[in-house]
């Protein structure tokens, strides 16, 4: 049953599907898990970079009925490409990886829940 203050079953299921379908592809490494940005040596990360979202953390606040309605979650989803993009160089591998990721990400979403792709364009204001 879906109360208000999370998503349904099937919802929470079909996005766990379109975890598995990311973290089954390649291009997701960078976005598996926090950027580690002291490993990486990017200090600036956390300057530049106000509200860091992986896959992972995804995974687990939606394994923990964190997430109370759909655009939340999508939100989130979102804000993993649109760190990508503010921080990393347009044409970039990584640049590249999100905008892959963002593209799978949309079509699994219209595959689960015949959402179309304009419905998922979110801009940064919308975060």
């Amino acid at each position: 049953m879906n109360n208000s203050n999370s998503l349904s079953n099937i919802e929470k299921e079909k996005f766990l599907e379109i975890l598995k379908a990311l973290f089954h592809d390649n291009q997701s490494t960078a976005f598996q898990e926090p950027v580690d940005y002291i490993e990486l040596n990017l200090p600036e990360y956390p300057e530049i970079i106000k509200n860091p979202m992986d896959l992972g953390t995804i995974k687990e606040k939606l394994e923990n009925d964190e997430y109370s309605d759909i655009n939340q979650i999508v939100n989130d989803f979102d804000l993993i490409w649109e760190n990508c993009f503010t921080f990393n160089k347009v044409g970039s591998d990584i640049y590249k990886s999100a905008q892959y990721c963002k593209k799978l990400f949309k079509k699994q979403m219209e595959k689960y829940f015949k959402i179309s792709q304009s419905r998922l364009t979110f801009s940064s204001e919308e975060l």
